[in-house]
């Protein structure tokens, strides 16, 4: 990427924006695979169409946790990009 776009702001952005999102990714998925089954079952027990089991068993069960990981990535986000720009400001200045 540095050789297409050159060093500078939109390179590190989108660098930091791939990784963040890797990691958001990773974080979702082990939420969907540690996902308690119960109630699921129960829904679809009782007959529910797959439309009302993800939004009545699935949705309120991964919501929170997705909200939680994504404020806290976003933070993350934010000190990256202040030191980022810290570091490159400084790197600019002296040369």
């Amino acid at each position: 990427m540095l050789y297409v776009l050159f060093p500078g702001v939109l390179p590190g952005a989108i660098a930091l924006a791939l990784h963040n999102m890797g990691i958001l990714g990773r974080l979702q998925a082990e939420v969907i695979e540690n996902l308690d089954t119960g109630p699921l079952d129960s829904l679809a027990t009782q007959g529910a169409p797959p439309a009302l089991i993800f939004a009545y068993g699935i949705l309120p069960l991964t919501l929170p946790r997705f909200l939680a990981y994504g404020f806290y990535r976003w933070e993350v986000c934010l000190r990256e990009t202040v030191i980022v720009g810290w570091v490159g400001a400084g790197a600019w200045a002296i040369g």
